[in-house]
């Protein structure tokens, strides 16, 4: 007779030691480092379960509520009778604003505790009134959507034909690669709801898409006269106003919808990306699902992480042709590349520079004219005008228009090279000595010795521009009377207008004052030369940053930041 099999086969389990380094990763805030090393967990023990309310624990802590919603709801699928998942759960869903899915969970807790739990039979919303189950399904249409599952999100929305779960599904479509689906279902959305703003937003992007700007721009007239009935609706009319380029009308909806009753409604981080906006035009861009499909997002991503191990030429071929495969009009990468994140920037610009090395000119066209809006860094658009100049689209003797400082202008772009030689010393021995001893006070955090010094190199030689710039930065630095210091930087420009070092302090000041139009026109040209100092780089750098933060222009101070940052290390 066989011998019966009385024990279950054991399930292979994570040690305690790689359990313990995702948590202390997660106690130390590096919560992208803890997802990748649960992940890696993930995959080598799928049926240890533990390993999802890890996961949910994660995104909980990493305050991702509809993420979190999405691991707890994996972990109740896999553990139905577990109340900690079903309590799990229950949160986030809550947390997420994911109404219905909440009061299913609500209800599974009150059966676990044999109680009993109603739910409405209906709920109403701005798209109408509907069912329970239909409710549900669009909750978790949005979850699944969140967690970059459209599949998933295809799959629950079958068969549901309310309006919300319709423009989900075409949503779902899109993020999958599915581009005529999802434009099919968009449009006959809208169609049937022209006040339906979460869709028109959708259809004319992707209409941009297919056909270009000039076939949406009729959208225009009834999305400025539209009134949304809900946050989606209010996000949506101002990104789609952007995307036509009037952001005049944009602030004008932005501005007439946050005080609007339904944010009450809305979930957490619709409320949060709508009412807490600084900067409308520069904090809503979306994220790279929005403007392009999952798929090819992923692949792109996967190859450009992937060494070339010496395979340069292969690699770029294959770059080349994953890369080609995208095939939006050029209208719609102008402004994914001018709206988006840097990761959709990174992606747009990549689709138009493989086209444009392809003899594409209208790709070549989009180039240039990204050159000019007014969106973004203006390092970005000098990067963008170096890699025109080396890859023989332009000549780098010819001045190109490009937005730079707040205008449009021309822009002659030179080899920039940073150099750690010092300049020969103005002063005669004695006093090039107290000045090199005034320079090691400042870099030691000297401030009062280097400011006597500095005082006493004035008194030596008033007529001399560094020694008023170097005492008015040390005073700056110092938080001294800015009437003061400006006077200082004012005697050193009058002394000689072209000293880097006397414009750059005499801009910030005038940016204190308020008079912004006088500090750009003294940053104008500073930067056509081909080498500068590191010293004399560094102060540009820092006025950048000053004109940015005055400004209110968050992309640039971003990219100032980084350079700056770039520059100390590179020393």
């Amino acid at each position: 007779m066989a011998k019966s099999n009385l024990h279950k086969k054991a399930i292979p389990t994570p040690n305690a030691g790689q359990l313990n380094t995702v948590r202390r990763l997660m106690d130390a805030g590096e919560m992208a480092q803890a997802r990748q090393r649960l992940a890696v967990l993930r995959r080598t023990f799928p049926d240890f379960k533990p390993l999802l309310g890890l996961a949910w624990e994660l995104e909980d802590r990493g305050g991702m509520p509809i993420l979190a919603a999405a691991r707890a709801y994996q972990w109740h699928k896999a553990s139905p009778n577990s109340r900690t998942a079903v309590e799990a759960l229950c949160q986030s869903a809550t947390e997420a604003g994911l109404a219905a899915l909440s009061g299913r969970t609500h209800q599974r807790l009150a059966e676990l505790d044999q109680r009993s739990f109603a739910l409405p039979v209906t709920l109403e919303s701005a798209l109408g009134t509907l069912n329970l189950d239909q409710a549900e399904a669009i909750d978790l249409s949005r979850m699944h959507l969140a967690d970059n599952q459209p599949a998933a999100a295809i799959e629950v929305l079958q068969g549901v034909t309310h309006p919300a779960a319709r423009n989900n599904l075409a949503l779902a479509f899109f993020v999958a690669g599915d581009m005529a689906q999802a434009r099919t279902i968009m449009e006959a959305s809208w169609q049937a709801d022209p006040d339906n703003l979460f869709a028109l937003d959708s259809a004319l992007r992707w209409r941009c898409w297919a056909e270009g700007m000039d076939r949406c721009r009729g959208y225009g007239t009834t999305l400025r006269q539209a009134t949304p009935r809900r946050s989606e609706e209010a996000i949506a009319q101002v990104m789609a106003l952007r995307f036509l380029g009037d952001d005049n009308a944009a602030l004008v909806a932005w501005n007439n919808a946050k005080n609007a009753p339904y944010w009450d409604q809305s979930n957490p981080d619709q409320r949060a990306l709508f009412t807490t906006s600084k900067d409308v035009l520069a904090e809503l861009p979306g994220g790279s699902g929005m403007w392009f499909p999952l798929p090819w997002v992923n692949a792109v991503a996967d190859l450009w992480g992937q060494s070339k191990g010496g395979a340069e030429a292969a690699w770029q071929q294959r770059w080349d042709t994953l890369v080609g495969r995208c095939d939006a009009h050029a209208d719609y990468l102008v402004r994914a590349a001018d709206l988006g994140d840097d990761p959709v920037k990174f992606l747009a610009l990549s689709v138009l520079k493989v086209r444009a090395q392809q003899s594409d000119t209208a790709a070549l066209a989009s180039l240039n004219t990204l050159l000019t809006l007014r969106h973004g860094a203006d390092t970005d658009r000098m990067e963008l005008l170096e890699w025109l100049i080396t890859h023989k689209f332009r000549n780098r003797s010819e001045p190109a228009q490009v937005w730079q400082a707040g205008q449009l202008r021309p822009v002659q772009t030179y080899n920039l090279r940073i150099t750690n030689t010092p300049y020969p010393s103005p002063y005669p021995p004695k006093s090039a000595a107290i000045n090199e001893r005034m320079l090691k006070a400042v870099q030691k955090g000297q401030w009062s010795q280097a400011l006597q010094l500095a005082e006493h190199l004035l008194q030596m030689h008033p007529e001399e521009p560094a020694a008023l710039s170097n005492l008015a930065a040390i005073k700056e630095g110092l938080k001294h009377d800015s009437t003061e210091v400006a006077s200082l930087y004012r005697q050193a420009h009058a002394l000689a207008p072209d000293y880097l070092f006397a414009r750059c302090g005499l801009a910030r000041c005038l940016m204190l004052e308020g008079d912004m139009e006088q500090a750009r026109r003294l940053m104008t040209n500073l930067l056509d030369r081909e080498e500068f100092h590191r010293s004399e780089y560094r102060s540009i750098l820092l006025t950048q940053q000053s004109l940015a933060i005055a400004s209110g222009d968050l992309a640039t101070q971003k990219q100032v930041e980084k350079a700056l940052a770039d520059l100390a290390k590179d020393k």
